[in-house]
């Protein structure tokens, strides 16, 4: 048995098991964390021989050919596999402490065998397909199986969809008298990473998934396209034909970088929806990422602690407005004023967790504005234009803090309590610290790797 196939066994077993869990969540979210933990495990598995899994032979490299197109889970499967199961560990451990947080668990199976299939997929015109699947299936992850909105639904699927589009066309028959790949080859290749960068001007689908999906659900997705990201630009670059479609790419990407942080910046100032904040801050993030890993693209060590801070942000935050939340309440400031007065825990870990997306001072996204620093002479405006998107998402935070605590409307609004009362606090606390000990923050940050 492949390891793509041994994986994919598993998830549907486990899906199964989840169906029959479904009316008790704190079990099926304990279920996602034993299973995100096996396969965790799993990825440590070693290469060079067989496995032996309940008397079953499992070849972790072999490849599972369907319908002529090989699926291997080779290093770069790997790794972004092993960030992916992060997400899905955590989002079922908040489950475990509260069971309400599991809302949309049950919608799982489909997004994670997307996520497999595209991670493990070597073709790079099936890769765009296979993303595509796997945006459409997130889509009923953050929705957790109810209808959302048309509009921010396509929104954040067709830069997937144009992306496979173009992929598509490296289908075309090859010049087999020529040597080199043909250029417009890597020109398809370096668009259609600039279509699933999450920047500027395609990034308005990310900001909306906070806004209409659950919390929870949005963070997964959000962490998944960052994981998506480590795959794709691992493959474009281990392709000795492909990797000159990262040169154009490196030159227009800081562009589109800069381009994010000022939009999002001024998005950030005016909006008055705490989820349409959150989206915003996780594109911040998104450009902050970027611009580092433009930096310096070989240094491994900061990969590893830019995701970590990415990860932290992401789960604080969709931890905060799972907490923060009535359900089927609004998120709007009419509607939450003065309600840190009754949950003063979770805004406390919406702050945090805002402000470690946006990169503020004292916090763990601080030292990625810190790290800026680095960007060459002749690229200190993308410096300096994070620096003002994040003081756009600060003025944001700020105005959402004072509608927190402002005069509460609600007097019946139940006081935050029990085990939802705990994990937030531990959240926020673990976070703040972390962003005040960053050589702990490198150390943590190995973890994922």
């Amino acid at each position: 048995m492949s390891g793509v196939m041994g994986m994919l066994v598993l998830i549907l077993l486990g899906g199964g098991v989840s169906w029959v869990l479904g009316p008790w969540r704190r079990a099926q979210g304990g279920l996602w964390v034993l299973l995100s933990l096996v396969i965790l495990w799993a990825m440590t598995w070693p290469v060079d021989r067989p496995v032996w899994v309940v008397g079953v032979p499992v070849y972790v490299e072999q490849p599972l050919t369907l319908y002529g197109v090989p699926f291997v889970m080779d290093e770069r499967a790997r790794a972004g596999l092993r960030l992916f199961w992060w997400g899905v560990g955590t989002w079922g451990l908040a489950a475990l402490a509260l069971p309400a947080w599991g809302r949309g668990m049950g919608w799982l199976v489909p997004g994670l065998v997307a996520f497999l299939m595209a991670a493990t997929v070597q073709a790079l015109w099936a890769m765009g397909v296979m993303w595509a699947l796997w945006a459409l299936a997130a889509l009923w992850v953050v929705y957790g199986g109810r209808p959302g909105g048309g509009r921010p639904a396509w929104q954040w699927w067709f830069p997937y969809v144009m992306a496979a589009l173009l992929l598509t066309t490296l289908l075309i028959w090859p010049d087999p008298n020529r040597e080199r790949v043909a250029p417009w080859r890597v020109t398809v290749v370096m668009i259609a990473l600039v279509l699933v960068s999450g920047l500027a001007p395609l990034h308005v689908g990310m900001a909306h998934l906070g806004q209409a999906g659950r919390p929870l659900g949005a963070a997964w997705t959000w962490w998944g396209h960052s994981a998506m990201l480590v795959v794709w630009v691992g493959r474009i670059g281990g392709d000795p034909n492909l990797q000159a479609a990262l040169d154009p790419a490196w030159r227009l990407l800081p562009s589109l970088v800069g381009v994010t942080f000022v939009w999002v910046g001024l998005a950030a100032m005016t909006a008055e929806d705490l989820g349409r904040l959150a989206g915003q801050a996780a594109v911040l993030n998104t450009a902050l990422t970027w611009a580092l890993w433009l930096v310096a693209p070989a240094d491994a060590t900061r990969l590893e602690w830019t995701l970590f801070v990415r990860w932290l942000g992401l789960y604080t935050t969709g931890m905060a407005l799972s907490a923060l939340m009535l359900p089927s309440a609004a998120r709007t400031w009419a509607a939450i004023t003065g309600w840190a007065r009754r949950r003063p825990w979770a805004a406390a870990a919406w702050t945090v967790g805002v402000a470690t997306l946006g990169g503020l001072p004292f916090t763990a996204g601080g030292w990625l504005v810190w790290s800026l620093q680095d960007v060459p002479p002749d690229q200190q405006w993308v410096r300096f234009l994070a620096l003002a998107g994040s003081t756009g998402l600060a003025v944001g935070l700020i105005r959402s803090v004072l509608v927190l605590w402002g005069r509460l409307r609600d007097p019946l609004l139940p006081r935050e309590t029990g085990w939802s009362k705990m994990m937030v606090a531990l959240v926020a606390s673990a976070s703040g610290l972390l962003g005040l000990a960053p050589e702990w923050l490198a150390r943590v940050s190995r973890w994922m790797w």
